[in-house]
């Protein structure tokens, strides 16, 4: 049973494909106020499922999503000090594939200023003194670097038919056969919101 735990561990931890955001720094007098880090971080990962689950599409899907809370669970495997969580984090990151999204809330001249990373690319400033909007913004620059086909079908199916039909004209021309083609039924769901 041990083995087949293990093998079952090792198999789902090379599959995952998993979008994980990390908590967010933020100010201590923001913290203060309740809006930790983590729970900075778990609204952009809400807002990003919603838009994902609010598009219509025949994209791909994210594989999943799931902030770093889900790390707590800790159930010790007797006699190594080691508990099943961290094994299998170790797992994840070792023969995953996982990307993680960072980032920061800073007070600015113009009031705050929301950075956030995706995976290993240069981070995306978002400066206003909204944070829903600060947020919105957020969740749409992670939608869009993770899953450039779904958002272009979001955008579509939400009105926005020229942002939607930019993106997905611009992926036609990028990634594998399998991903332009997907490119060009994203520009058929654009057509379709267009009437």
């Amino acid at each position: 049973l041990i083995v087949l735990g293990l093998g079952t561990m090792v198999w789902s931890a090379s599959h995952d494909h998993d979008l994980v955001v990390d908590a967010f720094s933020v100010p201590p007098d923001v913290a203060q106020t309740g809006l930790t880090g983590t729970a900075l971080s778990a609204r952009i990962l809400d807002r990003v499922g919603a838009m994902d689950h609010s598009s219509t599409s025949f994209s791909q899907d994210f594989s999943g999503y799931r902030g770093e809370a889900a790390k707590d669970v800790r159930v010790e495997i007797p006699d190594t000090g080691v508990s099943i969580g961290e094994l299998n984090r170790y797992l994840q990151s070792w023969l995953g594939s996982e990307t993680h999204v960072s980032g920061e809330l800073v007070r600015g001249p113009s009031g705050l200023s929301l950075t956030v990373r995706y995976g290993n690319q240069p981070g995306m400033t978002f400066d206003g003194s909204d944070l829903k909007s600060l947020i919105e913004k957020s969740a749409e620059a992670v939608f869009r670097a993770g899953q450039p086909l779904r958002y272009a079908d979001y955008l579509s199916s939400h009105g926005r038919m020229a942002q939607g039909r930019a993106i997905a004209e611009a992926e036609t021309h990028t990634g594998d056969d399998a991903h332009r083609a997907q490119a060009y039924v994203s520009l058929v769901v654009n057509d379709y919101w267009t009437g």
